[in-house]
């Protein structure tokens, strides 16, 4: 694990503020640098915890989109931009919280 000195000072104020619901700001902080990183559960932990602790905090409401953002279902599909007729294009698809989706190999285009 590489050491990472704005987690590092997230934590200290984790820790120092825990007894205020303004704490729940440090909790966004992590949750979106926990999003940064690629790392969605780190994040809905995150956001769960906070929503536990804080939730008569004024911007508690910041850390339940958030939530709901990272919940969201999501697919995402890309192609090449240019194709012609005969050749066959590679579509890509990714997925996030969704049960599944049609999949399918490469298309060819027709004259």
């Amino acid at each position: 694990m590489t050491f990472d000195p704005y987690e590092t000072g997230l934590d200290a104020l984790k820790t120092e503020y825990k007894s205020l619901d303004l704490c729940a700001e440090v909790y966004l902080a992590q949750a979106n640098n926990a999003i940064g990183k690629e790392q969605e559960s780190v994040a809905l932990q995150l956001c769960d915890e906070a929503i536990r602790l804080y939730p008569g905090y004024r911007r508690i409401n910041a850390l339940k989109n958030l939530r709901e953002d990272i919940l969201a279902p999501s697919l995402n599909v890309t192609a090449a931009a240019t194709a012609f007729p005969g050749e066959e294009i590679e579509i890509r698809a990714s997925h996030k919280n969704l049960d599944g989706f049609l999949r399918f190999g490469s298309i060819r285009l027709r004259k």
